[in-house]
């Protein structure tokens, strides 16, 4: 079951992110553009982390296609206020390494960031990451998880893309998957802006880093 209900329940330990309002949406043009359009129209309260079960028109880098099947990907955006002028590089490091760390949950091996934007499993990509900065102070976190996607891609995306189920060979709840997502990502943006940037520094000594 994905809902609010069951990411909260993995959540209940959790304390960062009762700071931030959680959704899911059945359809969407894309998750971060629907942050992105609220940000512009001044409407935005409060730090918020969205999900969609469809997106329309979904985006990777420079913006190519990303392909996700209704509810065969975990697609996800949260908006992160920033009162100090960060590099949208540290973002995409602290994005990666979360990803890193969630995956590494469920015992998959051969995990690479290929720097900025994709998370690798034995040299297949598995997820992508795509940050917007509006403002210099607005940043919208977007990424985008295989979940069981690889039926209908394209034969040319496929040869190139995992997806979680044949990683693991066994369903995976998508409402805990999310919230450990969220728990690491959250952590490591608070212990980013808390120490200067300088466990940043040293992430490429740290992380499978290609």
């Amino acid at each position: 079951m994905f809902s609010n209900k069951y990411i909260k329940k993995y959540l209940v330990k959790f304390r960062y992110y009762k700071n931030y309002n959680l959704k899911i949406f059945n359809i969407l043009g894309s998750t971060n553009d629907y942050l992105l359009n609220i940000i512009k129209s001044s409407k935005i309260r409060k730090k918020k982390i969205i999900f969609s079960k469809f997106q329309i028109s979904g985006k990777g880098r420079y913006s190519s296609k990303w392909y996700s099947g209704k509810n065969k990907s975990l697609l996800m955006s949260v908006y992160y206020k920033s009162s100090n002028l960060i590099s949208i590089k540290y973002f995409n490091f602290i994005t990666g390494y979360s990803l890193l760390k969630t995956l590494s949950i469920f015992n998959i091996h051969n995990l690479k960031l290929k720097y900025p934007n994709d998370i690798y499993v034995n040299n297949k990509k598995i997820a992508g990451i795509l940050i917007y900065v509006y403002k210099k102070k607005h940043i919208i976190i977007g990424i985008g998880l295989n979940i069981n996607t690889l039926s209908f891609l394209p034969l040319n995306i496929k040869l190139f893309s995992m997806d979680l189920i044949m990683c693991v060979n066994h369903n995976i709840s998508k409402s805990r998957i999310s919230a450990l997502i969220i728990t690491n990502l959250l952590y490591y943006l608070d212990f980013h802006i808390e120490q200067e940037y300088n466990f940043l520094l040293n992430f490429k000594f740290i992380i499978n880093y290609v």
